[in-house]
């Protein structure tokens, strides 16, 4: 039995993410979504931060238009799937707080300022 209250929907786009550690350090990463909620998040990576940190979101989905949608957030990591067979992907899921949305041309590929230069996490 689902016992979420927000649906979810199978929207996959490019995540990046970042999280500060006990001892200060900024640590980022890149994955894709496998899908989102009002109040959710699951992203596929390598790059997983430990479960109970903060974690800033930034979801890029393209549309047919080859346009799209930026949505910004950031989030409470709630569970971290180690991949366990090779083929297997990792991942994390992360409750999400307020959600900003903004519109993403189709020239725009600067990486934003919160995520520029910083320690970068290095897969298992």
């Amino acid at each position: 039995m689902d016992r979420r209250n927000h649906k979810r929907f199978e929207v996959e786009g490019t995540a990046r993410f970042s999280w500060t550690d006990a001892g200060g350090t900024r640590w980022q990463g890149q994955g894709r979504t496998r899908d989102l909620s009002e109040t959710g998040v699951f992203v596929h990576t390598p790059d997983c931060p430990p479960s109970g940190v903060t974690v800033r979101l930034e979801v890029r989905v393209t549309t047919l238009t080859e346009s799209g949608l930026i949505m910004q957030t950031s989030g409470q990591v709630v569970r971290v799937e180690a991949g366990e067979a090779q083929a297997a992907v990792a991942g994390f899921a992360a409750a999400t707080h307020s959600l900003k949305l903004r519109d993403c041309k189709p020239s725009f590929t600067a990486r934003p300022p919160e995520f520029g230069p910083g320690h970068t996490r290095k897969p298992n």
